[in-house]
């Protein structure tokens, strides 16, 4: 299996899932699907990480080489179980949910960095 589209069919196939199956489950029309594996299209980061839910090995995919244990483990050590569990709930959700759980982030992020500005500009008057 030489291309990315190749290893993408390859993973669908060892998970169990047809292409209609694989592609409603990666949120994808059939046709996408298809075209995804025939690598008349490229996939985007957020049809990687759908698909990562449903147990593809997007290293293999992407690359054509196995990750070890040994960066697999670190990469999972990365996140707490709390962000871990965040972030897999966040790629179960459909795109517009996703959206705008972005969207509230960013705002909640922006709100909380100028209050800790204004505060801090307050110690330095």
């Amino acid at each position: 299996m030489n291309s990315v589209g190749e290893r993408l069919k390859g993973e669908r196939v060892r998970l169990g899932y047809s292409v209609r199956k694989f592609a409603d489950a990666a949120g994808v029309a059939t046709s996408t699907q298809t075209r995804y594996e025939s690598n008349e299209n490229v996939p985007g980061s957020d049809y990687y990480n759908r698909i990562s839910t449903l147990g593809a090995e997007i290293f293999w995919i992407m690359r054509g080489e196995k990750e070890d244990d040994e960066v697999r483990d670190k990469r999972a050590a990365m996140y707490s179980p709390d962000v871990r569990a965040l972030i897999d709930d966040y790629q179960l959700c459909p795109e517009a949910v996703q959206t705008a759980l972005r969207t509230l982030a960013k705002h909640t992020a922006d709100f909380r960095r100028q209050a800790i500005e204004n505060f801090n500009k307050g110690d330095k008057e």
